[in-house]
């Protein structure tokens, strides 16, 4: 009995977001991602930075922020494929466990700690 499916893709293969596309130069050059990056982004790497006093260190730490940005900008998708999986049990039932033995009063206080949290 099978539970799910899984795939995964070939390692040639590329997904793009059509909605936030950059065009990248190169690896080592974040010039072009800098550029694109949301107006979110920006805020999020000006407020990571402010606390730093000194420009060089500050700059520095900012143009790394700058170039990974993309990695951090929740204000689109990235991956926009479902990922299958597949547990292959065999002939196998369904695991199941009764719970550990309570006593009524132990069930009291699991219920008013669930309680509480809720």
């Amino acid at each position: 009995m099978k539970i799910g499916t899984m795939s995964r893709l070939s390692m040639k293969a590329y997904v793009f977001n059509l909605q936030h596309t950059t065009r990248m130069k190169n690896a080592n050059d974040g010039s072009e991602r800098a550029s694109s990056l949301s107006e979110q982004s920006r805020e999020v790497i000006k407020s990571l930075t402010d606390h730093l006093t000194d420009s060089i260190e500050s700059s520095t730490v900012a143009s790394v922020l700058k170039q990974y940005g993309s990695l951090f900008d929740t204000t689109t998708k990235k991956v926009i494929t479902p990922i299958h999986r597949v547990i292959d049990r065999g002939n196998h039932p369904p695991i199941s466990a009764r719970p550990y033995f309570k006593t009524i009063q132990q069930r009291k206080d699991i219920q008013q700690e669930i309680d509480k949290t809720l």
